[in-house]
């Protein structure tokens, strides 16, 4: 009586967990990266999409109003619209946003925390202009848009 089969059997089952060791070990490296993608995706058309309704926004008639969704991943806390240079700036917003935002006056929205991620959470919207000089709508709020014939302001029913 030959034992080969046991043999056999024991060298398979240790494949199989060499083999289940690498992929549980390849999903703990990839799946955090597959995630942080997914969300710079989710900004990047969030991006696109607010540009998109701003620019129609832009070509109705003066008064005309409508609600944009702020639906962004969770680490986001605010978005921000501003109108020009800002002085007064809501408690919220730690001394290194403060000093970004008022170094880079080109961008006119901006993702609260800005370090939240690693794509740039400063953008430029043309035609669009904040209700205040400096408005900010939490996320999974309504950002209310409104056309003025020159621009499009921003504003939020919420006490920012």
């Amino acid at each position: 009586m030959k034992k080969r089969g046991q043999i056999e059997l024991s060298f398979v089952f240790i494949m199989a967990i060499i083999i289940g060791l690498i992929a549980i070990a390849f999903g703990y490296i990839y799946i955090p990266r597959l995630l942080d993608s997914s969300e710079d995706i989710a900004l990047a058309k969030w991006e696109q999409n607010f540009n998109d309704k701003v620019s129609e926004m832009f070509f109705l008639d003066t008064g005309s109003t409508d609600f944009f969704k702020v639906s962004l991943p969770k680490r986001i806390t605010h978005v921000c619209i501003r109108s020009g240079e800002v002085t007064d700036f809501p408690s919220f917003i730690d001394a290194r946003d403060r000093s970004m935002l008022r170094a880079d006056l080109s961008k006119n929205v901006i993702f609260i925390p800005s370090d939240s991620f690693k794509s740039n959470t400063f953008f430029l919207v043309e035609n669009l202009n904040g209700s205040t000089s400096f408005v900010c709508i939490p996320n999974n709020q309504d950002i209310i848009l409104e056309s003025k014939g020159t621009y499009v302001e921003g504003g939020s029913r919420y006490s920012s």
